[in-house]
């Protein structure tokens, strides 16, 4: 971990439990770099502008206001945002659709000014997974449009500009990490909740533990496949502070026992406490070079891991290795997972899929059968060339006891 990185902690814990932040010297570039990478910067802006209030801040008059700007136009975008999403929901719900709100306007509020967790997405569950269309069509009545869901997918998505993109959870995971990483135990709910957010919306969503349950593995989801941020961590860890009173705790450490991350979730309280301001609980059996080899990976790998090829491939190894499958029968069962996937749209994407993979596209679409030709040379390349897998993700893993 860098001097920058820690840094760049401590300013984003600041900015998201509203205190004041340390008046020291600070890689101003650095510290924008990270944030950007993280996807951090409104909470950063916060604890920057009251260094520069206090002239505490090397950076020009010119550039601040800059910021500024940036800053300004995130948060309205975030506003703006969130009211779209309330109009949704109140949508979904008068069209028979009483949705539960996942993660999204239940977490902003934990932060000191909920307008600066930005996230691009917004997740509901629906009440039953055979109401995935005709929900879908609920938002299209106002102006939502339909985003062909991928065979292997678990939500529907909808798109508006002003509410970005909206899944539709079939389920709460995808099959995947239900089956092989969760041990198809992390389905299992109580009955629902309300929360009313700061800005005065109020959502369904699940119980205070299962709500502490999703948001740990969906921490833990992002961990195992690219990358995980600091602001998922702090997500994670805000809301088991704030309803330390109202989660069953016994439950929630059984639950991360049997999976076996116990021992991950631990050395992620203790980065909260030393790093983060936010103490849970006293942790124990704690090792040094796990917190220094987690923040390694979070700093390096960023919010989604920055298209590093051998995250991407590291997950489907870890995924084998957690498995505990042989090569045969973990290929098969992939090969069962993926089995309804027609052999055209594998070797040819719908082209919403392809623009995904390459951002070009969304503005050359033309260039679509080229990039059909470049993806089949690199899946048949991949078939000769050994994959390229990060050896030391997957010794952290082992060192977690997880694999």
């Amino acid at each position: 971990m860098s001097a920058d990185f820690l840094d760049l902690m401590h300013l984003f814990s600041c900015g998201a439990l509203g205190k004041e932040p340390n008046a020291k010297e600070y890689n101003i570039n650095e510290i924008l770099r990270l944030s950007s990478e993280q996807g951090v910067f409104a909470v950063v802006f916060l604890s920057l502008e009251k260094l520069y209030n206090k002239k505490c801040l090397t950076i020009t008059e010119h550039d601040f206001a800059y910021l500024k700007s940036q800053y300004t136009q995130a948060v309205f975008s975030s506003i703006r945002k969130n009211a779209a999403v309330n109009i949704a929901v109140q949508q979904l719900k008068n069209s028979g659709f009483d949705c539960v709100m996942l993660k999204g306007q239940i977490l902003s509020g934990l932060y000191a000014v909920p307008e600066t967790r930005i996230s691009g997405d917004t997740d509901l569950l629906l009440p039953s997974a055979g109401m995935e269309h005709l929900a879908c069509q609920a938002l299209e009545k106002i102006g939502f449009e339909t985003i062909k869901r991928p065979d292997t997918s678990h939500h529907a998505m909808c798109k508006r500009a002003d509410a970005g993109l909206i899944e539709l959870h079939l389920s709460l995971y995808d099959e995947i990490f239900e089956d092989l990483w969760f041990n198809n135990r992390g389905e299992k709910r109580e009955e629902y909740i309300n929360i009313t957010t700061k800005d005065g919306y109020t959502y369904k969503t699940l119980s205070y533990t299962d709500n502490a349950v999703f948001i740990t593995l969906h921490a833990i989801k992002h961990f195992f496949s690219e990358g995980v941020g600091i602001r998922q961590i702090a997500d994670m860890l805000l809301f088991n502070k704030t309803y330390k009173d109202e989660i069953n705790w016994e439950k929630y450490n059984k639950l991360m026992e049997k999976l076996k991350f116990k021992k991950l979730v631990d050395h992620i309280y203790e980065i909260g406490r030393r790093y983060l301001d936010i103490d849970i609980c006293k942790t124990s059996d704690i090792d040094e070079k796990n917190i220094e080899d987690i923040l390694y990976d979070i700093e390096t790998g960023g919010l989604f891991g920055k298209e590093d090829k051998s995250r991407k491939d590291f997950y489907m190894e870890a995924t084998k290795e957690r498995s505990q499958k042989d090569d045969s029968e973990y290929d098969e069962y992939i090969r069962q997972w993926k089995g309804n996937i027609s052999l055209k749209r594998k070797l040819f994407p719908p082209e919403s899929d392809m623009k995904k993979a390459y951002n070009i596209l969304n503005n050359h679409a033309y260039l679509l059968p080229v990039f059909w030709i470049v993806r089949l040379i690199k899946i048949f390349a991949g078939k000769i060339k050994p994959k390229k897998i990060n050896d030391k993700r997957l010794e952290l893993l082992k060192n977690l006891d997880i694999i």
